[in-house]
């Protein structure tokens, strides 16, 4: 489904090799994103900041902190190569629905 405002040449290999290139980088980061709010969730259920000897407040500051940095991370980090376009909650997108890009194989 691609967008006619962004048409791409599907014939030449290094766009499309740097797309797909790009795309893991961005793929990557985004997981590697995920490491700090998995263990602020485990932290959480493990009983917050009394774990780690923080105040409830204290603690809470650190939660908003890293869900709004990673939220705002995600807003730059992931989009299309190619276009631009966020991939919104997308996981594993093969190609880009705003211009069709091929993202992967």
């Amino acid at each position: 489904m691609s967008n006619p405002a962004f048409p791409r040449d599907r014939s030449n290999p290094r766009q499309l090799a740097r797309y797909k290139k790009e795309y893991a980088e961005k793929r990557r980061r985004q997981t590697v994103s995920l490491i700090p709010v998995g263990v602020l969730g485990v932290t959480t259920a493990l009983g917050g900041g009394g774990v780690l000897g923080l105040s409830e407040q204290t603690f809470l500051v650190i939660v908003c902190t890293v869900i709004l940095g990673f939220f705002g991370f995600s807003l730059i980090n992931w989009r299309c190569p190619s276009c631009g376009a966020y991939f919104g909650q997308r996981l594993n997108p093969r190609e880009c629905r705003a211009c069709g890009a091929v993202l992967r194989d």
